[in-house]
């Protein structure tokens, strides 16, 4: 982060906290209230009496001259709301989690009716009751109902619960882990201009048929269900979906039209933790602007030639925990899209160079839990990567030549490796390396150690990591870059002047590519000029 990002951030974000007493007969209850007042004078009420022990709501009148922005009255013993707890309130989120709330009133409105957000985690609510309460919330934008109860004994959610509550404005719904196993087709119907649903860790066998009304739906979560196969059509209407959650379940077919309607919407699928043996390929490239694609954890040994053609927009892949066979062509269809590909945990035993080369934007890689035990000549340097993650696996000694070829600044994880030196730094290009982490390795603490340290070949502080004095009897591990550390090696070594500032030619770099970008450009715009007028 620049300077310039850290002073938008601060411009735009800081706060100021700030305390107000609650009024005396709120402060015998527990509560507390603070005052968040942001950097554009806007005030932000927050009125705290979760784990207070209360056995009722407390009395808010006192109140009612402010605009309560969070209101949270979560892990107490309340066991009943009633009309009147919150009249003439003006409460923009409230936290009602985990009291046991056997009784509603069962009149519309208890609630403070300008509430955007309501969270009732925990709270014992039947949602296949009366949720009359509910009712007349037209301002409430995010309702959190996770870890309740369905009362019938199928744990089906029923149909028509939200039809005549009038949540015209909701937008998200949550009901994780409500141990609903069906769901009716007409469950959701009233909550048209829903954009977010979250259902996971429940224990649906089917993606419900219920969401095809949700038409506005933009993101829908299933994390953690007992789905075993996307049906043709399952999605059909959703033309506005672009993320779809389909992490732990126990999905072994995915049909080719099973992402019908979904060509241009979607996005981001992740379906880590599955049970797929192959890439849905036909179903897959069909979708011309994925982006972001989570395969992690399947049994996937082998990725069909040519399964990636068609996936064009393809940015982000993770393929972790899957016992692959790399060859060469296996990531065609890639090669102008892809930029970050993770790889843990997939058997590697080398670098998969010849598979990964003719991947053009490629920039991050991560082949960390496998078992590479050496790199070869030009592993690195051939592939323009501008982070790699080699951490967790069974390097004994890097060679210098690993990184001939290389283009660019690059970042370089070796954490939890079986590294003695990192000698070969010194042969690199200066500046070559924005960071080095060495921890987790038994790197002695010699002379080249301390040039590294000392020269500012490495952008930044250096190298980060421990190291140990080779015939020191009290295998003292030092923190690279640290006082101490300098200290003992000043005695053993000739200290090294700085003679590298990599973060001057860096700045250079980045300062000649921005004037070379603006030359371009006013170039062009001259040429376009000069012809505009020679055909007017």
């Amino acid at each position: 982060m620049d300077v310039f990002e850290v002073l938008t951030f601060f411009v735009f974000f800081c706060v100021v906290l700030s305390e107000f007493q609650c009024p005396k007969q709120l402060q015998t209850t527990g509560c507390t209230c603070k005052q968040l007042i942001w950097w554009n004078n806007e005030n932000k009420t927050i009125v705290n009496c979760s784990m207070a022990n209360l056995q009722t709501v407390p009395d808010f009148k006192v109140l009612n001259t402010y605009e309560i922005s969070h209101l949270i009255l979560s892990h107490n013993n309340i066991s009943e709301i009633t009309s009147g707890d919150f009249t003439d309130l003006m409460i923009k989120e409230m936290d009602i989690s985990a009291n046991p709330i056997v009784s509603f009133e069962t009149v519309s409105s208890i609630l403070p009716r300008h509430l955007n957000t309501l969270i009732a985690k925990k709270s014992k609510i039947s949602l296949d009751a009366d949720l009359a309460f509910f009712r007349g919330l037209e301002n409430l934008t995010e309702l959190i109902l996770d870890s309740n109860v369905l009362e019938n004994n199928n744990q089906t959610l029923p149909g028509n619960i939200f039809k005549d509550l009038n949540l015209k404005s909701l937008r998200k719904l949550s009901l994780q882990s409500c141990e609903i196993g069906g769901i009716h087709s007409n469950a959701f119907t009233g909550l048209g201009q829903l954009e977010e649903l979250d259902l996971s860790y429940n224990y649906l066998e089917e993606v419900p048929e219920a969401i095809q009304s949700l038409y506005h739906l933009k993101k829908l979560i299933l994390l953690g269900n007992n789905v075993m196969h996307l049906k043709d059509n399952t999605f059909h209407g959703l033309q506005y979906l672009h993320d779809l959650n389909l992490n732990v379940n126990e999905i072994s077919k995915i049909d080719v039209h099973a992402f019908s309607g979904l060509e241009h919407s979607l996005k981001d699928i992740r379906l880590h933790y599955n049970n797929l043996n192959t890439i849905p390929y036909e179903a897959l490239r069909k979708l011309k602007n994925l982006s972001f694609l989570v395969l992690s954890r399947n049994n996937i040994t082998l990725i069909p030639k040519d399964a990636f053609v068609g996936v064009t927009n393809l940015r982000i892949l993770e393929l972790d925990s899957n016992t692959l066979t790399y060859y060469d062509e296996m990531f065609n269809g890639l090669e102008n899209s892809l930029e970050t590909l993770t790889l843990r945990e997939t058997g590697l035993r080398v670098l998969p160079v010849r598979s990964l080369l003719f991947l053009k934007r490629l920039t991050d890689l991560d082949v960390s839990h496998n078992r590479i035990i050496s790199l070869s000549y030009g592993d690195i340097g051939k592939l323009k990567l501008k982070t790699v993650d080699i951490s967790h696996n069974h390097l004994t000694i890097i060679q210098p030549d690993t990184f001939i070829g290389i283009s660019r600044t690059i970042g370089l994880d070796l954490d939890n490796n079986k590294l003695t030196n990192l000698s070969f730094v010194l042969h690199v290009t200066p500046c070559a390396f924005s960071y080095i982490d060495v921890s987790g390795n038994d790197v002695i603490c010699d002379c080249d150690t301390e040039k590294i340290i000392n020269s500012g070949i490495v952008l930044g502080v250096g190298p980060t990591g421990n190291c140990k004095i080779e015939d020191d009897p009290s295998n003292h591990k030092y923190k690279l870059g640290t006082t101490a550390l300098s200290r003992e090696l000043e005695d053993r070594c000739n200290r090294t002047e700085r003679v590298f500032d990599c973060q001057t030619m860096e700045l250079k770099a980045s300062t000649a590519s921005l004037i070379t970008k603006s030359l371009n450009f006013v170039f062009t715009c001259t040429l376009l000029c000069y012809f505009v007028s020679m055909y007017r």
